[in-house]
């Protein structure tokens, strides 16, 4: 007996969990009626699934790892180890490893002859984080331009595209959030982060965080724990400042991957800095994006805030029967609810290059989406109240609008 894997994702790779993720198999055995491959899947070391395929007529059968574990891996939304704080506005540690935003998987296969089986014949391994992949990029698109290899590699786990030789996102004073990044040694060089801020005037500051236990990350190794081989980066302005940095009168923020000797190992992340005026109504949003990690936009139009309840109105009879006399104050309802809850929704505006418009179109897409009140909140986005106006200089005007994904109760 001796099935083989004839296709499957790269060995020890790191992809997007909603993907097709297609194992091709194929036997050396003679095939009779009763043969079926036999496909183990083991999450993490523990065994999630168990299936027996039959062959089709060209001797060769499928199997889909993404069916399976597409939503068994998403980004997180709190820090590691700390279930009650919401990752965003972390602010005890430069980096924070994934709380299951990264897993391995091993697909193990095997035979069945109609009376005994035999295991594990062939075994590959594959990392899979919660994003996604479109069918419009093939099958297996490469991630390795996420791996920290050199200074061409994109690294960030961004939806934001690259302006010149950098990635870079708009930011007010307060706004808050980490972006993600792969850390495993086998696919990346990466071993620090270095800090620069720069100011409107006067000398720039710059600070090294080693990617290690002492900055919440793990030493970039092969065989550290799964978690740490995803890590969250303390990056926006408000998180920054709580960390210590000085932002007092800050123009930009660089963050920019090395390895233990200074060669650049991922593209410069930079934060710069968007202050308008009326900036007090401005509303920052926090999504997944298609990568597996976090993005953030902020909407600088006022916000508009609506109330929609829900009731279940009853009519009793008026007056108090069961007392020792009758009593009917003037201010008695004769009219009650029986149920009564409401929801609130938010109206957004924000004003867009043609290259955010791809971030924008993410939002869209994610599953998961915040916004920052008084503190970090769940909304749902209604996708059918999107509008947008584009002017001659590709700038796009966006409007839509969002659901607090919580019951007011009333």
């Amino acid at each position: 007996m001796s099935s083989f894997l004839s296709g499957a994702p790269t060995d020890n790779g790191f992809l997007p969990a909603n993907q097709r993720l297609i194992y091709g198999i194929e036997t050396a055995t003679t095939i009779t009626d009763a043969f079926r491959f036999i496909v183990q899947v083991f999450e993490d070391g523990t065994e999630i699934g168990k299936y027996y395929l039959a062959p089709n007529v060209q001797e060769v059968a499928y199997f889909d790892l993404g069916a399976l574990v597409k939503d068994r891996v998403e980004p997180d939304t709190s820090p590691y180890g700390d279930a009650s704080s919401i990752l965003f506005a972390y602010d005890s540690n430069y980096l924070t490893r994934s709380n299951g935003n990264v897993k391995k998987y091993e697909v193990k296969i095997g035979e069945w002859n109609g009376s005994s089986e035999t295991l594990a014949q062939a075994t590959k391994t594959l990392y899979l984080i919660g994003g996604r992949e479109q069918t419009s990029s093939g099958l297996h698109p490469s991630f390795s331009e996420f791996y920290g290899t050199s200074a061409t590699s994109k690294f960030w786990l961004s939806d934001y595209p690259l302006t010149g030789s950098a990635i870079e996102i708009k930011a007010r004073d307060e706004d808050e959030g980490y972006l993600a990044f792969l850390n495993r040694s086998t696919i990346s060089n990466a071993t620090q982060l270095v800090y620069t801020i720069y100011y409107a005037s006067g000398s720039p500051a710059s600070t090294a965080v080693t990617i290690n236990t002492t900055n919440g990350a793990q030493l970039p190794t092969a065989t550290s724990p799964t978690a740490g081989f995803l890590v969250y980066a303390a990056a926006m302005p408000a998180t920054l400042e709580a960390l210590g940095f000085t932002l007092t009168n800050w123009s930009s923020v660089t963050i920019v991957p090395y390895d233990a000797t200074l060669n650049q190992k991922g593209r410069i992340l930079r934060i710069v800095r968007d202050c308008k005026s009326g900036r007090q109504e401005a509303t920052q949003i926090a999504f997944n994006n298609s990568r597996g990690g976090w993005d953030y936009l902020s909407f600088e139009g006022k916000r508009v805030a609506t109330y929609t309840s829900e009731d279940k109105p009853y009519k009793p009879v008026a007056g108090t029967w069961n007392a020792a006399s009758f009593a009917l104050p003037s201010f008695t309802a004769e009219e009650r609810y029986f149920h009564k809850e409401a929801s609130e929704k938010f109206q957004l505006r924000g004003i867009y290059s043609e290259s955010e418009m791809q971030v924008v179109k993410a939002l869209f897409m994610a599953k998961k989406v915040y916004i920052r009140l008084d503190n970090w909140l769940p909304v749902l986005v209604d996708e059918s109240s999107l509008q947008i106006t584009k002017d001659s200089s590709r700038i796009f005007q966006v409007s839509f609008s969002v659901k607090l994904a919580q019951t007011l109760r009333c």
